[in-house]
């Protein structure tokens, strides 16, 4: 398929972006792997089940906060560095891109708990069905709708993909339904970043430059800390509490 140049630049510089991002789900992995090695050959399953809620609820607690913020204030973040017709429309391009290292992220421990358990073949299935997915979508949106349409065809790739790890994982390493799943480890942390959302979108016209940035950042995790405690988990506010002790 032909792409204008012009939408190939409108398209790779959010990628550059949204690709620091994977930070999160790397940087958890090399913790939690480890662990779901040593469970899984002691054939520990509740234990690996206890580490799988756990870790994905605190890897969402974590991450949520800064995606939510990122997506919401994605062309003011460009335009810290770039021109603002090119934020403008470079902008949308990285909201959708983000969307799509979020379904990525969700991904992240499903594929880590495969791993552990010396197996692996999640993550290249996943990942070999995200690329084939977007290089055939990209087939049919990219001549018509540029960038915006390569950057929606591979966050819903990623999407479909990260469906699929879940599902797997879920039939085979920790079984779990979807009603289940969501209930215990997305409910908590997609509350807390609707409210962060909730004040950072309508302060977003007041991000422009650093300065502002940082101000509207900080209102949105303000109000993302201050809903956090109200829906965290009974045992993740016990594990916090008993963290914050040990280290007194």
């Amino acid at each position: 398929a032909h792409v204008p140049l012009e939408s190939l630049g409108y398209y790779m510089v959010p990628v550059a972006v949204a690709q620091y991002f994977q930070v999160f789900g790397v940087s958890v992995s090399s913790v939690i792997m480890p662990a779901v090695s040593e469970l899984s050959h002691l054939g520990r399953t509740d234990d690996i089940r206890r580490v799988y809620v756990l870790g994905s609820r605190l890897l969402l607690w974590a991450a949520l906060p800064v995606f939510t913020l990122a997506v919401v204030l994605a062309p003011h973040v460009l335009t810290l560095w770039l021109s603002p017709e090119f934020a403008e429309r470079g902008g949308h391009v990285l909201r959708l891109l983000l969307l799509g290292q979020l379904a990525y992220l969700a991904a992240s421990m499903p594929n880590t708990l495969d791993a552990g358990a010396a197996e692996g073949r999640v993550r290249r299935n996943m990942t070999a069905g995200a690329a084939a997915l977007a290089l055939v979508g990209w087939w049919f949106v990219a001549p018509r709708w540029g960038a915006l349409g390569m950057a929606a065809v591979s966050a819903a790739a990623v999407a479909v993909a990260a469906a699929w790890a879940l599902g797997a994982v879920h039939r085979t390493h920790v079984p779990m339904g979807w009603s289940e799943y969501l209930r215990g480890v997305w409910a908590g942390p997609a509350l807390s970043a609707a409210a962060c959302a909730a004040v950072a979108w309508p302060l977003r016209s007041q991000a422009f430059g650093f300065t502002g940035l940082v101000l509207v950042c900080a209102a949105g995790s303000a109000a993302y800390l201050a809903g956090a405690p109200w829906v965290w988990p009974a045992a993740d506010r016990e594990a916090v509490l008993a963290a914050w002790k040990g280290r007194r």
